[in-house]
């Protein structure tokens, strides 16, 4: 079964016009006012000169009802859609936007200054525009075999990769994959995914696709775990997915008892990293058994999702250290190889390679890189992709995550290529070597540090900071930076990365080795940030990146400030006064202007 997923949903448009379709800022749009945008749009697209036949057209959006009109006015015009995400550094865009030489940019009045200053190769159109006036284009027929999108990922080789994927397999994704977990238009989903990653086109397309109502969640989730909570219950939120990184911020407020899953939410699913057993418990003996929890897997190249578990409560939470990967979705296959590209018996581990439909078509621009990744499938036609994760499966056919082949890591659900990071910070011409490898904080989430041998030791690194956050996404900053007087080095004359990573680790276990101290709100900020950020003491002054903080710890801060305080505030809030002392400052004024 073939078919066009921008078409379907037109479909279901013409079928049941006045049916809700899409809410952003508490405005619901019916399927005919959604179809309606995204005609107007492909018209806009459709007057543009092209350089070439399906030419890729970048969308920049922040997260609302614009990021889906602009996705599906692309395809409407036959063009590729290339989303990036809008906190995206302008080192890292213009890498990507010299790339893919676009026909053209969609994105929405926040972030249109900011983009005609940064490209003028190609006409950028503000999408509240475009979608207000033109009326409908003529119907540009696309092939399955088509490129749909194509969606940058962290690359091994230093620079973000380009993965491309076909119409077909997104049509494979709404029609066959997700079957097993996807919603029903009696439910209500949200998108809550960063826009310019690969989970977050399929929450768009599939509740669209089966008619389902879809809320954009906005920055709810920014004011951490309990006001999120509240607006699950408040919107009737029944069907969700959520990084796994994210959903375990949920089971720490389970588990101290200050807060309840919605009643109105029936089903969630979670992916992007591994979910541990004690979580499993703290979410079972917190959430009725009547929710659904699936535990999804999959990566870019194989278009979104390849395995599904569903959570078993017959089986006890610890009697798998983190929740298996399940088996493959429908249509999907896995196979766990050796070097020889022969299945291994269960319980042995060999790396996971995946085929079906979903197998993206390559790398845009990367012949090599394709061919070395998108191998033939000696099992039967077509290609498997290689994912450099190791897996086995148990007796009973379930496949597990043990690890990784390579020194990919995830970071709050986003893949993460240490390479890329290393050739960023050795650009720099005072940094002579690089190593970055991961750790578990005391937060107990995955963490990043990187350790430099400077050209010259007195040199500000400061410098070499500032170099790197404007050429790679706040994911990717590394928690630590620590200059060493030589770097560690294997007989080889390699960088001895195992000796580092030990390193890491062990400083990971230690508390920040700064005394508490101030007083009036920051004494309580500091006891506040050291239950948050799960460590014995803090200063004043300490910077929550260098106490291994990440988005995640910032909501969790911003939660507890906000009911500690009285006065709600947001991660943003918590980004911008990253110390003890300087968001007590910041909660003063605030008491004082009220």
């Amino acid at each position: 079964m073939t078919g066009l997923v921008h078409e379907a949903i037109a479909a279901r448009a013409a079928a049941t016009p006045d049916a809700l379709a899409l809410r952003s800022r508490r405005r619901w749009l019916t399927h005919r006012e959604l179809d309606e945008l995204v005609r107007n749009t492909q018209q806009a697209l459709s007057a543009i000169p092209m350089p070439t036949e399906n030419a890729p057209v970048v969308v920049i959006t922040s997260r609302s009802e614009w990021a889906v009109v602009a996705m599906l006015g692309v395809w409407h015009a036959g063009c590729v859609y290339v989303p990036l995400n809008e906190a995206i550094s302008e080192q890292r865009l213009q890498y990507i936007l010299g790339q893919v030489r676009p026909g053209a940019i969609l994105t929405d009045s926040a972030n249109v200054e900011s983009l005609r200053a940064a490209w003028t190769d190609c006409p950028i159109l503000e999408v509240e525009h475009a979608a207000a006036s033109g009326g409908p284009a003529a119907p540009v027929k696309a092939h399955p075999r088509q490129l749909a999108c194509l969606v940058y990922t962290s690359g091994s080789s230093g620079q973000p990769k380009g993965v491309m994927i076909e119409h077909a397999s997104l049509y494979n994704l709404v029609t066959a994959v997700a079957s097993p977990y996807a919603p029903s238009p009696e439910h209500h989903a949200l998108h809550f995914g960063a826009l310019g990653w690969d989970s977050s086109i399929e929450e768009m397309i599939l509740p669209l696709f089966l008619g389902t109502p879809l809320t954009m969640c906005t920055d709810e989730a920014d004011y951490g775990v309990p006001h999120f909570l509240r607006e699950l219950a408040e919107q009737s939120v029944s069907h969700l997915y959520l990084p796994t990184a994210y959903w375990r911020e949920i089971c720490l407020e389970l588990r101290d008892g200050s807060e309840r899953l919605p009643a109105c939410v029936q089903s969630v699913l979670i992916g992007g990293e591994r979910a541990s057993a004690d979580d499993l418990m703290v979410w079972r003996r917190s959430v009725p058994a009547g929710v659904d929890l699936w535990n999804c897997y999959g990566l870019t190249e194989t278009c979104v999702t390849s395995t599904i578990y569903r959570d078993d409560r017959d089986v006890p939470a610890d009697r798998f250290p983190a929740l298996p990967l399940g088996g493959p979705c429908p249509t999907v296959t896995t196979h766990v190889l050796d070097e020889r590209m022969q299945p291994v018996p269960a319980g042995s581990v060999g790396e996971l390679f995946i085929g079906g439909p979903g197998v993206g078509a390559g790398y845009w621009n990367d012949p090599k890189g394709t061919a070395a990744a998108f191998v033939p499938d000696p099992f039967g036609p077509g290609r498997l992709y290689r994912t450099g994760d190791l897996g086995t499966f148990d007796e009973s056919g379930r496949l597990h995550f043990v690890g990784r082949v390579d020194r990919q890591v995830k970071i709050n659900g986003f893949r993460v290529n240490p390479n890329e990071i290393e050739g960023t910070l050795t650009a720099h011409p005072a940094v002579h070597r690089a190593c970055v490898v991961s750790r578990r904080e005391a937060s107990g989430h995955t963490g990043l540090v990187a350790y430099l041998e400077l050209v010259d030791p007195t040199q500000d690194v400061q410098q070499v900071k500032d170099h790197l956050a404007e050429r790679v996404p706040a994911f990717m900053m590394p928690a630590s930076v620590v200059v060493l007087e030589t770097m560690p080095l294997l007989s080889s004359g390699k960088i001895d990365v195992d000796a580092l990573t030990n390193q890491a680790s062990a400083a990971g276990d230690t508390s920040s080795g700064e005394r508490a101290d101030g007083g009036g709100h920051a004494a309580e900020m500091i006891k506040i940030w050291c239950e948050a950020l799960g460590i014995d003491e803090c200063g004043p002054d300490v910077d929550l990146l260098e106490l291994g903080g990440n988005s995640l710890s910032g909501m969790r801060i911003a939660a507890r400030v906000s009911d500690h305080f009285g006065v709600a505030i947001r991660f943003r809030d918590v980004l911008e006064n990253r110390t003890p002392a300087g968001l007590a400052e910041y909660i003063e004024l605030r008491q004082r202007a009220s």
